[in-house]
């Protein structure tokens, strides 16, 4: 109602009311949902062996490292794959033969290589010992030359050299050239899987590398 030429509030307020079924009601499961933890849906879809990813952020493969290490420690344990008494300083440390390393790399997709690359010799010239070289390879494919050569390619994860001679290990030429590719192999698995190891509650060292080691 008017008074004097000027429109009352209560007029003002009719006018620019906005009818009900004007307005759009967004429901509420309509509206666009945040994700709280972008990780864990990562994780849902990481395979395992991608924890050796580099790219990927070590928060995301921690976590999936936790449940490979809980199966891994499963294997190791039900296939008697543990020494003890090879640490004086703590007995009961639990260090992992080779075959449970080797384990551990099939299951993260790693194929393991290992070759002699040279002798030891002593004073006499007499081969006394064997030094090897052992590669890590993620998504590994083996060809061969027109010599018939070995050809790995892949994405190297690790690289290692050892040596094993009569000092330490047995004197048969063959037994000094498989310890030798053994410790070499040894080295490149902690290397590179010592975390993963560490985290299934072994030591991270193989038993193979211990001084005391028989």
């Amino acid at each position: 109602m008017s008074f004097d030429g000027f429109t009352t509030a209560k007029e003002i307020e009719e006018e620019q009311e906005i009818p009900v079924e004007a307005v759009e009601v967004v429901k509420e499961e309509e509206l666009p949902k945040e994700q709280e933890n972008n990780i864990v849906e990562v994780n849902d879809t990481l395979a395992d062996y991608q924890i050796l990813n580099p790219e990927l952020p070590m928060r995301t493969k921690v976590n999936v490292a936790v449940s490979v290490a809980d199966c891994l420690s499963e294997v190791i344990r039900s296939q008697h794959l543990v020494k003890t008494g090879l640490n004086n300083k703590d007995p009961d440390a639990e260090y992992v033969l080779i075959d449970g390393w080797e384990i551990l790399g099939t299951m993260l997709g790693i194929t393991p290589v290992s070759r002699i690359i040279g002798e030891i010799k002593n004073k006499q010239g007499r081969t006394v010992g064997y030094k090897a070289r052992a590669y890590l390879y993620r998504d590994a494919t083996v060809n061969y030359d027109e010599n018939g050569n070995e050809i790995i390619s892949g994405t190297l994860v690790a690289s290692a050299e050892a040596s094993a001679d009569k000092s330490g290990w047995q004197k048969e030429g063959f037994s000094m050239m498989s310890m030798a590719q053994t410790r070499a192999l040894s080295k490149s698995y902690r290397s590179a899987l010592g975390w993963i190891m560490k985290m299934a509650k072994f030591e991270p060292t193989p038993a193979e590398e211990m001084p005391d080691y028989k």
